[in-house]
């Protein structure tokens, strides 16, 4: 769906939390995959091994005026990393 979007970055990242009993590194494959098969470019989909690596990868792209969405799952410690991020 959100390949219909055609947005300028989609960072595929690992969610360490939610594997759903797939090896790790086999859904942000196949989730890259089908965004491929969508017709986004490969160079609008990097792809990182965890949420945070993932935050921080889409702040050093944006530049001032984007519009992130930032849909993380991170616990606690974590979280408070991407606030910060967020913050400065």
């Amino acid at each position: 769906m959100v390949a219909e979007f055609q947005p300028d970055l989609i960072v595929v990242k690992e969610d360490e939390a939610h594997l759903r009993g797939r090896d790790p590194g086999e859904l942000p494959r196949l989730i890259h995959a089908a965004l491929r098969r969508a017709g986004l470019p490969e160079s609008a989909l990097p792809m990182r091994k965890s949420e945070l690596e993932a935050v921080q990868c889409a702040l050093e792209w944006a530049r001032p005026g984007d519009v992130l969405a930032l849909p993380v799952h991170l616990s606690p410690p974590p979280r408070a990393a991407v606030l910060e991020m967020l913050a400065g």
